[in-house]
């Protein structure tokens, strides 16, 4: 027995915004099957963002939430044989900027009916 066919998703039904204080109820019914990603968004991401250490998006389709990412700044300290490879001299700073996504998360439902959201095992 094969799988239902799955959704495309179409550019104009995704929007992505910034967490706001008044997403409690957008976030109350999110799942994305991992009780650690869940607890994370509910419990730590306003906080967090309101401590500028990391900063949640929310993505919602057809103005339903059907996912989140978590952002944070972050180095990554170069081994030598990469800072020659890039051509970094010795006086060049050991280590550069990065963003680093801390935590990402997609609703069971909205995976399970759409096409190429929330691979798992990707």
């Amino acid at each position: 027995m094969s799988a239902p066919p799955r959704n495309r998703i179409r550019a104009e039904q995704l929007k992505l915004r910034s967490l706001g204080a008044a997403d409690s109820t957008a976030l109350a019914s999110f799942s994305c099957g991992e009780p650690d990603l869940d607890d994370f968004l509910r419990s730590d991401a306003l906080r967090l963002q309101a401590q500028r250490v990391a900063y949640t998006y929310l993505a919602f389709f057809d103005a339903t939430l059907v996912g989140y990412m978590s952002m944070l700044a972050d180095a990554v300290v170069l081994e030598t044989k990469e800072r020659k490879r890039l051509s970094l001299s010795s006086q060049d700073h050991p280590s550069v900027p990065a963003l680093k996504i801390a935590r990402l998360g997609v609703a069971d439902s909205f995976r399970e009916t759409h096409c190429g959201t929330g691979l798992q095992g990707a």
